[in-house]
């Protein structure tokens, strides 16, 4: 008799079949999601994968749902990993997935996240090791492929802005295979010939075509270059590794052309702004040094011994002309005084008296000034005011 199994026992049955198909452990399956769900409060995610002809269940839980990159949402084709069980509650089977990627560019998707997150690891995107660009390249290599567009409008720009900027032309394949590796070469020989800032970029295209630059060897060459180096591959959205490790990444080719050089409009009314502030400066600087020069020569003038000699000459006339009034005051002085004393002395004068009927008699050369000093017979002589008479006493 055959044996009665419960829808239990069924599902679990079946469950621990599947479980023990290793096959079914790991696996990838392709198709479309329909009937997209991420619920709110446990953020697991439920989806149906289908293609034409069949449908799965599947389901993604929140620990795994996290770390996805993108938003999956319906009429996407998606690659999921993961492995195959039965809810036994409602006997149904279903994917459990581990990640989840859009198809066509899945696996480069995911090679590119892999290998942003190594070399972010190891340091080569940080902000640290961005060089300064210089102000005024006069040398600039371009990494790109020859007849491009993008190179076309690059150095449209480059000559619009810098006339006297040199472009070395790096020619290399921008995609397909080997287009890596020529592209890190061409990054290392233009790094060794002393260019002053160098541009690596392309046009636009697909994903598929623009990964060369998120290609391992590429983005070293471009993290490991001393020249310093601007990205411009694609349209603004697009993001390739290589932008990351550039010292600067720009939206297009063409404005990577812009931010390498200073437009020579800008340059020349800087320039002109340095020349009339120099200008300015040294005219304020010779103005300063006359009018010190003026006060120097002033000051010198003052100390010459032509202006000493002038300063004393003055100085003397004013001391001689003080001596000659002293001097003529004191002569004036003397002459009053030697008047007066002259009249004093005329006054005392013997010579006036005798001038006025008076006498002098002397004897033997003295003068006699009383009587009894002559005896009858003494020779005398008598002195008038106009001459002398000899005399002898009776």
């Amino acid at each position: 008799m055959k044996t009665v199994l419960t829808v239990t026992s069924l599902n679990r049955y079946i469950a621990s079949r599947i479980k023990e198909d290793r096959l079914l452990h790991n696996i990838m399956v392709k198709g479309e999601i329909s009937n997209f769900n991420k619920h709110y409060k446990s953020g697991h995610i439920y989806f149906t994968l289908k293609d034409s002809e069949a449908a799965v269940k599947a389901v993604m839980f929140r620990e795994n749902a996290n770390d996805l990159q993108f938003l999956p949402e319906d009429g996407m084709s998606v690659i999921v990993s993961g492995s195959i069980s039965v809810y036994e509650v409602s006997g149904v089977y279903q994917i459990y997935c581990s990640d989840i990627v859009p198809d066509g560019i899945g696996k480069l998707s995911a090679a590119y996240e892999q290998l942003k997150a190594k070399l972010s690891e190891e340091g080569l995107f940080d902000t640290a090791r961005k060089k300064t660009l210089p102000s005024y390249p006069e040398k600039i290599g371009v990494i790109t492929s020859e007849g491009a567009a993008a190179l076309r409008d690059m150095i449209t720009v480059l000559k619009r802005r810098a006339p006297y900027v040199i472009i070395t032309l790096y020619e290399t394949a921008v995609q397909g295979p080997g287009a890596a590796k020529n592209i890190a070469s061409q990054i290392k020989k233009a790094d060794k010939n002393q260019e002053d800032l160098l541009i690596i970029g392309r046009g636009g295209g697909s994903y598929e075509d623009l990964f060369p630059f998120s290609d391992e060897v590429v983005v070293r060459a471009v993290a490991d270059t001393k020249t310093p180096i601007i990205s411009a591959v694609g349209h603004e959205t697009d993001t390739p590794l290589c932008d990351f490790a550039a010292d600067l990444r720009a939206p297009t080719p063409s404005a990577a052309a812009e931010l390498a050089v200073t437009d020579t409009v800008h340059i020349l009314v800087r320039l002109e702004n340095f020349r009339q502030n120099l200008y300015d400066k040294c005219t304020g600087k010779i103005d300063s040094l006359s009018d010190n020069l003026s006060d120097k020569i002033t000051a010198i003038k003052v100390l010459t011994p032509s202006a000493k000699i002038n300063r004393y000459s003055d100085e003397i006339s004013k001391a001689e002309g003080y001596l000659r009034e002293k001097i003529d005051a004191s002569f004036r002085l003397a002459e009053h005084r030697y008047s007066l004393l002259v009249n004093t002395v005329d006054a005392l004068s013997p010579l006036k008296l005798l001038s006025r009927g008076y006498a002098i008699t002397e004897k033997n050369g003295s003068v006699i000034t009383s009587s009894s000093s002559l005896s009858s017979g003494d020779d005398i002589t008598i002195i008038y005011s106009d001459g002398q008479k000899k005399a002898r006493i009776n």
